[in-house]
């Protein structure tokens, strides 16, 4: 039957003839989304009882037909479903409760036949063969084995359903509502909305925040480890582990999730939550086994061999480092974890580009860590990030525009510079209508903008405007090809050129262009773009001596605090977490990159760099170069360790530093290596 949100829409409808998404999203306070789903669910009825459609134009607006009596419609009490929701409901229940696969009661619920039902059925059982997944039937369906790919796929499907239960106040369609009493049945005894209020509040402790997407991905992640708990299915080999480590750390959270579910989470199954809860917990879980250094080393290999196969600089888009940089440590603690997304991402790449995914595929084998990585979707989410800098990067064409206006001199030149000021155009001339007809260069005009209308505009495209553009004319501006300048601009890219002035004016220009652009009220972000924009001289030592690993730690540490970039005892944070996570931040034969965990011990920004002519050991690994870094922002030293990296890699600057005879001479050393990089 109609949902009773449908039938509000549909008196609205019947009330205003025509209308728009917006405003009946303005109106009736529904959801944009919620409107254009039950637009179609409603013409889908509509064309079931040979009514007249639903017209859906250009823009937004829609058209109620004149000859249909909604009182037959608010009175009837049938209801269909589109095939896509039919067999995504069968799926469901054929994963989490397929003891309810009856082809009966299926067939009654759906209204469709029996024969509907089984062929619905058959199209899963050979959707699911291609994971190895295999169905029986013995008085009801049933899945033979379940192996990895089972928890993706599970995962895929209940996550779609966690904004259910997110608000009381949602009104649901029929197919909401009979998907939201499918999952409470799929999971008797237990209060979804009370397990996701434990996971919410656990988000909340740990200070982490998700895009929609990921939400729902970790909330089903944790409903599934509940289901094959309470279900006492076995979880597939390689999901559970026995994880003594962070036992005691959890135990709180854990014990609550008992009490709620009334069982003991023991063995495999309280493993596979620690890994859940070690991925939620951004400061004490896999996240601290990151190196900043090392996710950096991942990112730059990326950007460079991407930068080669597609021959395209990636390297001077900023968006993408940021982007980059704060996909891949979450990246790489799904990868330890094998807690992957499973979102068909694929499925969003336009076909144009999928050939990007495909070089990316390929490239990431060869690059340490990502080489590992082979599920799709993850792949596609790094392709989406290339694809949107290939964008970004993109020459916009500017349309050559002829203006013809009558109105004079002073609003002609009003009109120029209004569409030279917002649009990506070029001026070609202005001209009075009467010229027209003798314009000699007429071959090289894209488009005629004109305050009058034309009689005739020699076969090239025309819109009338005002010589004071209207909200009107800037949709017709807009609908013939125009493309608006964009007002907000890269700050960091304008730093990055305003790199002749010092840190303090430079600043003030910024704040002066970002005043008068009207976002005064943003933060401009100060990114470090070389190493020697973190490096003072004073933060530079040499030494000639034997030393342990701690007191090399704390002697880095101490030239931060002495330079006020962070707080007295620094360098025992390190000391300490090193203990716990060992030496994945030094690299043998190479450098050691220290770096604490708190942001709040760190005043502002900077790096510290002790060389020593004697061998430093930490365990097995030796190396002679000890940098200690302190963030601010986990973002402002990117594009600095990024340099540092290629400095590495291109230069002989370890070798140089090492013979290096003074601190005058190590900072020059830096400077001159960062100048064969860049240049």
């Amino acid at each position: 039957m109609l949902s009773g949100r449908m039938l509000r829409i549909l008196d609205y409808l019947n009330c205003h003839q025509t209308s728009s998404y917006k405003e009946i999203a303005n109106d009736l306070d529904i959801k944009d989304r919620y409107i254009r789903y039950d637009l179609d669910k409603i013409n889908d009825y509509l064309s079931l009882h040979k009514y007249p459609l639903i017209e859906k134009q250009p823009k937004g607006v829609i058209v109620f037909p004149h000859n249909i009596d909604v009182s037959l419609l608010v009175n009837d009490d049938s209801f269909i479903y589109t095939v896509k929701e039919r067999i995504s409901l069968i799926y469901y229940i054929l994963l989490f409760d397929y003891r309810r696969m009856n082809i009966e009661h299926l067939s009654h619920d759906f209204q469709v036949s029996r024969t509907t039902i089984k062929n619905d059925v058959a199209y899963l059982e050979e959707f699911l063969s291609q994971y190895n997944i295999e169905l029986f039937y013995d008085r009801y369906f049933d899945i033979k084995n379940y192996n990895r790919n089972i928890i993706d796929i599970m995962n895929n499907e209940l996550s779609q359903y966690i904004y259910l239960f997110k608000d009381a106040h949602t009104q649901m369609n029929s197919f909401e509502t009979y998907a939201y009493n499918m999952v409470i049945q799929s999971f008797p005894g237990i209060s979804i909305k009370e397990i996701i209020c434990y996971i919410d509040r656990i988000f909340e402790k740990n200070r982490f925040h998700f895009n929609d997407e990921s939400y729902c991905w970790v909330v089903s992640n944790i409903l599934l480890l509940i289901w094959f708990l309470t279900h006492r299915e076995d979880l597939p080999e390689g999901i559970g582990f026995d994880a003594p480590k962070g036992l005691n750390k959890y135990y709180e959270d854990i014990k609550e999730l008992e009490d709620m579910i009334g069982e003991p989470i023991t063995h495999y199954y309280r493993g596979a939550l620690i890994r859940l809860l070690d991925y939620i917990n951004d400061n004490e879980g896999l996240y601290q086994k990151l190196d900043i250094l090392q996710i950096q080393t991942i990112m730059t290999q990326l950007v460079e061999k991407m930068s080669k196969d597609l021959e395209i600089d990636f390297s001077k888009d900023h968006v993408l480092i940021e982007g980059l940089f704060n996909h891949i440590a979450p990246l790489m603690k799904r990868m330890s974890s094998s807690l992957y997304m499973y979102h068909h991402v694929i499925s969003i790449i336009p076909e144009q580009d999928q050939y990007i995914y495909e070089i990316l595929k390929k490239g990431i084998k060869e690059i340490d860590i990502l080489n590992q990585l082979d599920n799709e979707d993850e792949i596609a989410y790094l392709a989406v990030h290339f694809i949107a800098s290939i964008r970004r990067m993109k020459k916009v064409v500017q349309k050559r525009i002829l203006v013809v206006c009558n109105h004079g001199y002073g609003s002609s030149t009003m009109l120029k510079e209004l569409l030279m000021n917002e649009f990506q155009v070029k001026i070609i001339d202005m001209i009075p209508a009467y010229q027209l007809s003798t314009y000699p260069y007429l071959d090289n005009v894209d488009c005629i903008v004109s305050t009058v209308s034309l009689k005739n505009t020699y076969h090239k495209l025309n819109v009338v405007v005002s010589p004071i553009l209207t909200e009107i004319d800037y949709k017709k501006l807009i609908e013939i090809g125009l493309q608006r300048k964009e007002v907000r601009m890269n700050y960091h890219s304008l730093s990055h050129r305003l790199n002749f002035l010092d840190d303090e004016d430079r600043h003030k220009v910024l704040e002066i262009i970002q005043s008068e652009l009207g976002h005064s009220g943003s933060k401009i972000t100060k990114l470090k773009y070389k190493v020697s924009d973190l490096l003072e001289e004073n933060c530079i030592d040499m030494i000639d001596e034997e030393i342990d690993w701690q007191n090399i730690i704390m002697k880095s540490a101490s030239l931060l605090e002495k330079n006020k970039n962070v707080v007295a005892g620094y360098g025992n944070q390190i000391v300490n977490d090193i203990m716990n996570t060992g030496f994945y931040c030094v690299t043998d034969q190479c450098f050691a990159l220290f770096h604490g965990s708190e942001q709040e011990d760190v005043y502002r920004s900077g790096i510290s760099l002790i060389v020593n002519k004697k061998e430093m050991c930490f365990d097995d690994k030796k190396v002679h170069i000890v940098f200690c870094l302190a963030s601010k922002d986990k973002k402002d030293q990117i594009p600095a360790m990024i340099l540092l990296m290629r400095m590495v890699k291109k230069t002989q600057l370890l070798q140089r530093l090492q013979q290096a005879t003074s601190r005058d001479d190590i900072f020059n050393i830096i400077k001159e290596c960062e100048k064969e990089v860049i240049d």
